[in-house]
């Protein structure tokens, strides 16, 4: 449930409305960017200063007031400035805002949460843990809180959660954004169950990895027939020193290729990869396809039902609930229509043709109606 709240309640609608939100600014951002695009403009068509001709900023600012003023260019800055990221961690920074905005739905729960469920840890996941109980701590008071309470948990808080949670203009000078404290605490606990770095006890799904693992006297009876199936020595030592070993050997390929790798570019201590393109089709792949396009038989869908019906006599297994022999002709033609109207849910109407029997709606329904039903009659009961 939890799992569902966080997934469907807050980050789905979080993230709808960071998205209406850009839409809602995109207006004045293409406009404020238009203007610095003609500013700019100007800027590069500048002559370039030599030995002979001093360009002066005078000049060049001269020549940009002609096309943009300057109180309009520096409008236009500070709308690009406060709508666009300035680093690639504000990439979520949108709807994050809109997160912080629901936090009366987690207010009610993040306390009693801890006390239903028994949270635990692996290494990984101790200071998350810490960072929740704080949360939650936090969430029950009324007390205000500012920058030293929460300098234990300062690592986590990252991106654009940081401006979010120490400079929210709202929030008096020297205190935090209690709101966006506990709604970071609260994406992280979700993150960390989904990587079981926290687990609850008692749980199916959401439990610690390692509870299932052999211990003791059950691993000791286990061990020969596991190690003989995974083909593994008794000491893991030397298994280990091989993994080891090519594990090494692919770090130095990648390092030895980063140097020439054009599509490998180190951002901000982090990496980034350049998108893939189309690949090329191989010279002849266009003539195979019209070739094969060429081989394909050109039917309608109800045709090849049709085909299907009169090679596998499909229809004489629908039999009428009466135990009567169909009176219906063209029985396959009325199957066949049956099919297409739910597999393309198109409905019953656009197949309908009042001059021909088989497709007209009281019979053919009513026909269906009947021999499905001793379809279902006759599946075996199951055990």
């Amino acid at each position: 449930m939890l799992d569902l709240l966080i997934t469907s309640n807050l980050l789905a609608r979080a993230e709808r409305a960071g998205k209406a939100e850009q839409l809602r600014t995109f207006p004045k951002l293409r406009k404020a960017a238009r203007t610095m695009a003609s500013a700019v403009e100007v800027l590069m068509s500048a002559p370039e200063a030599t030995e002979d001709r001093l360009v002066s900023l005078v000049e060049v600012w001269k020549a940009i007031e002609e096309v943009v003023p300057r109180e309009k260019l520096a409008s236009a800055v500070e709308t690009v400035s406060a709508f666009v990221p300035t680093t690639d961690d504000d990439a979520a920074a949108e709807w994050r805002a809109e997160l912080v905005k629901r936090y009366r739905t987690v207010r009610g729960f993040i306390e009693l949460l801890l006390e239903v469920i028994r949270f635990r840890a692996v290494e990984a996941g101790t200071a998350v843990l810490a960072m929740v109980r704080m949360a939650a701590a936090m969430a029950k008071g009324r007390r205000r809180y500012g920058p030293g309470d929460i300098t234990a948990h300062d690592e986590l808080i990252t991106g654009s959660w940081r401006p979010l949670v120490y400079r929210n203009p709202d929030v008096p000078e020297g205190q935090i954004d209690k709101a966006a404290f506990v709604l970071c605490a609260v994406m992280h606990l979700h993150h960390a169950l989904r990587r079981r770095d926290v687990f609850a006890e008692g749980s199916e799904r959401w439990s610690d990895p390692r509870a299932r693992l052999l211990d003791g006297d059950a691993w000791r009876q286990a061990r020969p027939r596991i190690l003989t199936s995974l083909e593994l020595e008794v000491e893991p030592a030397g298994h280990l020193a091989e993994l080891a070993s090519a594990l090494e050997g692919a770090y130095t390929r990648v390092l030895d290729g980063l140097g020439a790798n054009t599509a490998v570019q180190f951002v901000g201590g982090r990496l980034q990869l350049e998108k893939l393109g189309a690949a090329e089709e191989p010279p002849l792949m266009k003539e195979l396809r019209a070739l094969l396009d060429g081989m394909l038989p050109r039917l309608d869908f109800p045709e090849l039902l049709l085909e299907v019906f009169d090679r596998t006599g499909l229809p004489a297994d629908f039999p009428h609930i009466s135990g009567a022999d169909p009176s219906m002709e063209d029985f396959g033609v009325s199957l066949a229509a049956l099919i297409v109207a739910e597999a393309c849910n198109v409905g019953l109407v656009p197949i309908e043709k009042p001059n021909v029997p088989a497709l007209t709606r009281p019979g053919c329904s009513r026909w269906i109606r009947a021999t499905c039903a001793v379809r279902r009659s006759q599946r075996p009961t199951p055990a």
